[in-house]
Order: structure tokens, then sequence, then C-alpha cells
């Protein structure tokens, strides 16, 4: 199998698992059952029936198409609308080197990443990745890598490491593709319609949650050998709008149904198998401006967490999730003190750490 062939087969890999500005699974429209349709409509709502894309609401009759569980309790849909939406930019610095060589590569200053969480560069730090774009420049790069996707296209070489966290830095030649070398002489050289991105992930799927990244540049001028991975935080820009709430009964099994939804966070079409856990948290005395501010550390500041491995599906039940702390299934929505709810749909095998998911819970 040539060079070029294992690339596409590396990225078509990472694709399977993440957004990669690929096509959705087909999506289930409403008004059908589960296996033909999906689930039509929004149960309970009681100012009319929201189309396609509004608010789901409880409480009241099933609006057209709606159905009750067959426990007699009030499903909840997620629609686009609910969903957050983000929006990324990336400033991604450049360390040029000597082409043709043997670069040493280290990620020791990868102590945050992107969304400035704290990172152990020797434990958490599970790949190296070398991608070379071809045809895009540094700007188109930093534009489609923000919004969650590799285009494969453009994809000219590719490479990995997986760490044996025993050290933070390797050797070029330490790269390859599931065991093809890496030709570095011939592969990593000087060439104006090429760009190079390291990627220290944080996942062995290729390509996949990246906590920090740098350019590299081979020029015939440099004597430089070594590139140092610089921290993730500082790197991404962002900006974050919540969505509108979704209502939720008062009483279990809270099913929550997420098929409805057509596009992730940040506008990509949403890959249903990537999604693999549920996390329900709350956040005491928060409001939704300082979410939205603080939106890259949700899972640090929440007051109290219960997840829920969703893997294959595309509905679960709220009640089956687990507290973090100890172990105990989710009760219910009622605390003494006032703030928010939210929910997250998540990816561990995405490109980027950005939940695909966040919706508000109302109660």
């Amino acid at each position: 199998m040539s060079f070029r062939d294992w690339v596409v087969f590396a990225m078509l890999a990472a694709c399977a698992t993440s957004a990669c500005g690929g096509k959705s699974r087909e999506q289930r429209g409403a008004g059908g059952d589960d296996e033909t349709g999906g689930r039509g409509g929004n149960s309970g709502a009681t100012g009319g029936t929201p189309a396609s894309g509004g608010t789901s609401t409880t409480g009241g009759a099933p609006a057209t198409g709606g159905t009750w569980e067959s426990d007699g309790s009030v499903p909840i849909y997620l629609y686009d609308a609910n969903n957050y939406q983000l929006t990324t930019g990336l400033s991604i610095e450049v360390v040029d080197t000597a082409p043709g060589v043997d670069l040493d590569i280290c990620w020791t200053d990868v102590v945050t990443n992107l969304t400035c969480g704290p990172v152990d560069p020797q434990s958490d730090i599970d790949a190296i990745a070398l991608i070379g774009f071809q045809g895009l420049s540094m700007e188109e790069i930093q534009e489609t890598v923000g919004r969650g996707e590799l285009d494969q296209s453009a994809i000219s070489a590719f490479a990995q490491w997986d760490s044996d966290h025993q050290s933070t830095c390797t050797k070029l030649s330490s790269l390859s593709v599931f065991g093809s070398i890496f030709d570095i002489a011939t592969e990593y050289v000087e060439n104006a319609n090429r760009n190079y991105l390291f990627i220290a992930g944080g996942s062995v799927t290729p390509g996949a949650a990246a906590q920090s990244m740098v350019f590299v540049r081979p020029v015939s001028t440099s004597m430089n050998t070594r590139v140092d991975i610089p921290p993730g935080c500082g790197i991404q820009d962002s900006s974050t709008g919540l969505g509108e709430p979704v209502h939720v009964p008062s009483n279990p099994p809270w099913m929550v149904y997420w098929n409805n939804l057509t596009r992730d966070g940040q506008g990509n079409p949403i890959q249903f198998g990537s999604l693999d856990l549920l996390r329900l948290s709350f956040f005491a005395d928060a409001t939704l401006t300082e979410l939205e501010e603080r939106i890259g550390e949700l899972d640090r500041i929440a007051t109290a967490s219960w997840e829920l491995d969703i893997s294959g599906s595309d509905g679960a039940s709220l009640a089956q999730a687990r507290n973090l702390i100890d172990g105990q299934a989710f009760s219910g929505f009622q605390r003494e003190e006032p703030g928010v709810w939210l929910l997250m749909l998540t990816c561990s095998g995405c490109f980027t750490p950005a939940p695909p998911v966040v919706v508000v819970l109302e109660s």
C-alpha cells in the first residue's frame, strides 16, 4: 500500500468517529417511529406546535406527530434551535525548521489544552500527529480546523506516534501511519504549496482530540531541528451562544431524544455515531452569560454532574445517569439553590474537544 493510500485510510478512520466535514447519517424525520422516521413533533407543547428546530417543551397534550412514552411519561426532544452555537478562531504559532531532517518534537510545554484546561504533558497526551495540507494556506487551515473539520481532499501527508507516556519528546522518524514508514527526505520538504501541522492529541484516534497544535514550515534557510508544541491555552478564541431552553417534566424517567438534531454546535452536520457520552450538570448560582463565557471549563466548574454512556443510541433516560462523585442515579432537578442545568452530548474521538451538543434544561 502506498503512503498516500495509508493517509487516506488513516483519515477515513478518524472520520468514522469524528466530525470531519462529511455527511451525517440520514436524519430521521418527524412523525414516524424510532426505526422509520424518528419521534415526530414535540410532546406537550402549550403554545402551538413547534416546527422542526423549535423548542421542545412539555406539559399538555402532545403536538401533532408527537408520542407519549409507553409508561405515560413525557418525552423530551432536542432540536437545532436548542443547541448552542460555538464560533472558534485559531491563531496557531509557526515554527521554521530545516527540511528533510529528523526533528526533535517535544510537548513538554503542553500544560493547558485549547479550552485552557490543565494538561499533564506526560500522562494526558496520547499521540503526536503530523498532517500535511496541500493547496491550503495557513489561514484556510486555521479556518477549517477551527470549525472542527479536516478536509480529506487537502491531506497530502499524515503520520502519527502513539505516546508511551514515559517522556515528552520524540523524533520525527518515530512517526508512522499504522506501521508504514514516514519518509522524511521526501515527505517533509520545502514546498510553497504545502503546510504542515503538528497536533498533540488526547486520543490515539488519528488526528482526534487536539489539545494543542503548531505549524511547522521546512525552509532551506533554517538550521532548527527542534519543535516545541506550545500550551493550548491562547491558541483558540471562541464565542458562544446558548440556544433556546428545553423544558423538562417533573417526574422520571426523563427520556431525551436527539435524533432530530441536524448540526453540531459548530454548524457541522452532526455525526450521530461519534456521540458517546451524555453529561448532565448543574451550576449553582450561575447565569447563562457566565456559562457562555466559560464554555470550555464546564467540566471543572459544575457543582454536580451525572454521566451516561450513549454509544450507538439516539435517546436515553436521564434517570440512568450516574453521579460522578458517589455513583448515585440522577433523581431530579429540584435544588435548594438557584442555578443552571446543562445537558451535553460529547465525543471522545472528535477532532476538537468542544462537545457537539450543549442544551439548557429548565424544570
